[in-house]
């Protein structure tokens, strides 16, 4: 692992001015597409009483890029492996927390509630499930967000909140993440340079959310939606992804009929976030 330290480091990182055609086709909303630096601090306890702090660095930069395995990959430092992006996907290859030289999903920004994230073997020993999706402005970039079910928050571009390796975190015994900072670079579809910084918390500007119930849920098909905005468009997709219904919010409540659709999980999409809906 990278030297500890005893205190977080600031970090000042040169936006690329250079933009490059391969730099631009990497998606920016998934991962930075210029360099980042992100660290995380641990609070460690001791037998005698008391603790001490120490905390993990990782540098990433965009280029020079190697191609592996069909996918076009990027380095991070002191040899701690690469990571490539793949639409909403991002891939992690290496040795860091995993046997040498694997290769595997890290993040997917596509998925959907109730989809398994990951198993986590740093908290609670289980699969870590999707639980809430919304869409939130971090420094004026709209990105999406996932709440799993072990208190782990995904922000799109950006990775967990609890550090980028958090998915394949280890058990640190007698330590526990205590703060988190990430600073990347990026670059948009229009060549014009942008950073996302976080000081151990991610500064999040909420949209003014929609507070949505459903009920019944299960139901036979009939469901009321409460809580909606008038004129909010939603869309409805089977658990294949297929659309199923589209619409608009009415003002207050929303009735949505699904009777005569297959029994299963249908998911409500709406732009500021997802709800499930299950027809028995």
């Amino acid at each position: 692992m990278p030297g500890t330290s005893t205190a977080m480091r600031s970090i000042i990182i040169p936006i690329a001015m250079c933009v490059t055609t391969l730099l631009v086709a990497q998606q920016h909303t998934t991962f930075p597409n210029v360099d980042a630096y992100f660290e995380v601090m641990y609070w460690c306890a001791v037998p005698e009483g008391g603790g001490y702090t120490m905390s993990y660095g990782y540098s990433y930069s965009f280029e020079p890029v190697v191609a592996v395995d069909s996918l076009v990959w990027s380095a991070l430092d002191s040899g701690y492996g690469l990571v490539a992006v793949e639409g909403d996907r991002i891939y992690y290859r290496g040795n860091h927390f995993l046997p040498a030289d694997t290769t595997m999903v890290l993040y997917d920004f596509n998925l959907e509630i109730g989809d398994t994230a990951y198993f986590d073997t740093y908290m609670f020993h289980e699969h870590a499930m999707i639980t809430a999706i919304d869409t939130v402005t971090v420094y004026g970039q709209q990105r999406r967000r996932l709440v799993l079910s072990n208190e782990d928050v995904w922000i799109q571009g950006i990775g967990s909140l609890m550090g980028f390796f958090r998915p394949i975190q280890p058990t640190m015994l007698g330590c526990g993440i205590s703060a988190y900072y990430f600073c990347g670079n990026y670059v948009d579809d229009a060549g014009e340079p942008y950073v996302i910084c976080t000081n151990f918390s991610v500064h999040i500007d909420e949209k003014p959310p929609l507070t949505i119930t459903v009920h019944p849920n299960p139901s036979n098909g009939s469901f009321v939606v409460k809580g909606t905005t008038g004129g909010v468009p939603y869309a409805i997709h089977d658990g294949r992804g297929r659309l199923v219904l589209a619409g608009t919010f009415s003002e207050t409540s929303t009735t949505i009929h699904l009777q005569g659709s297959p029994p299963g999980i249908y998911l409500l999409r709406w732009g500021g976030g997802t709800l499930k809906l299950v027809v028995d």
